[in-house]
């Protein structure tokens, strides 16, 4: 059974979403219970942090803790905010959805909605790249491309999007490199915004849900059953094929063969899926994903720590915020004091 990507994993609207695609765009509903309610992601903007999640709702807070609904045009399953600078951002979603602001969140303006009940769309990762310039990237190698600061949209066709491959993750390196990590262990690498893709050899087969970048321009990378893997060299990695991602195995390489391909696995402390990671300002990352999992990875991107865990929850989104952090997932937003 394919593996669907980790906005589909976090709660049980989600899992139903793909069958409620309206043809018609239809605006969220302001709810007295916003507030509560799934939250799979979280960005800073101008008029303070911003969150979306479950039908379509857009929350505001200016301290992390008092979240007031803003006006969303569309009513779907929001997966990731991101802006460019304080005023300029775009929410994604399913039926590739997507909804962009110009002043720092306060009102939103719908840019591209796309429903079908074939093989409904799903973004769940975008990246601003330049001053005008977007790459967004989904479910079944859905690969959307702007050139007007999101004003219109159109599909991109590649050589990576013709393997039907789920693209979890989408990030862009200091020095322009786009990677991007999906499911089956992909990893791919892109030196020209996006045209062209060179897939990696992958140790492990199971799905990764997130990237982060490490000093000198390697990438962290998380996922299914709490695997964390460093590379330190994206120049080192050796080249895969998609023959090489073994579907039905979750097992992946042992930690010597990873090496060979360029990876270094970080001693596992849990087994529970991680769909959410920041970096500190203090230096490290935090993870974050099922069952409550809040993972601390040091400075130095050698060790993991089991920070905390609340089992009722899962988690989808971490943004550090002021002297504490917030986590977002199956029921809103909450913050902790200090870093774990």
């Amino acid at each position: 059974m394919r593996r669907i990507g980790f906005a589909l994993l976090l709660t049980p609207l989600a899992l139903t979403a793909w069958a409620d695609a309206d043809p018609l765009a239809r605006p969220a509903e302001m709810a007295a219970l916003a507030t509560q309610a799934p939250v799979l992601t979280l960005a800073r903007a101008a008029n303070g942090v911003l969150a979306a999640g479950a039908r379509g709702h857009l929350l505001r807070s200016t301290d992390g803790q008092q979240w007031t609904q803003l006006s969303s045009p569309l009513r779907v399953l929001y997966t990731r905010l991101r802006f460019r600078d304080a005023q300029h951002g775009c929410v994604f979603g399913h039926d590739a959805a997507i909804v962009c602001s110009r002043d720092g969140g306060a009102s939103w303006t719908q840019r591209h909605y796309a429903p079908s009940a074939a093989r409904p769309p799903v973004i769940f990762d975008a990246q601003p790249l330049g001053a005008r310039d977007w790459l967004a990237v989904g479910g079944f190698g859905l690969m959307l491309k702007s050139t007007d600061d999101g004003a219109s949209w159109q599909r991109a066709e590649n050589s990576l999007t013709a393997l039907g491959y789920h693209f979890n993750a989408l990030h862009q390196l200091a020095d322009g490199t786009l990677v991007i990590a999906g499911e089956r262990g992909l990893l791919a690498v892109s030196r020209d915004s996006g045209a062209h893709w060179a897939l990696a050899a992958s140790p492990y087969s199971g799905s990764f849900f997130g990237i982060q970048p490490l000093p000198g321009g390697g990438v962290l990378l998380f996922g299914q059953r709490g695997r964390v893997y460093a590379v330190d060299s994206l120049q080192k990695l050796k080249p895969g094929n998609p023959e090489a991602l073994d579907p039905l195995s979750s097992t992946g390489l042992n930690d010597a063969q990873a090496a060979t391909l360029g990876y270094r696995r970080l001693e596992p402390v849990s087994t529970d899926s991680l769909f959410a990671g920041a970096a500190l300002n203090g230096g490290g990352w935090l993870l974050a994903g099922a069952e409550g999992a809040v993972v601390r990875v040091d400075a130095r991107a050698r060790e993991l720590k089991l920070a905390s865990r609340e089992a009722a929850t899962t988690f989808s989104a971490v943004l550090e915020d002021g002297d504490g952090v917030l986590l977002a997932g199956s029921h809103g937003v909450q913050r902790m004091t200090g870093t774990p």
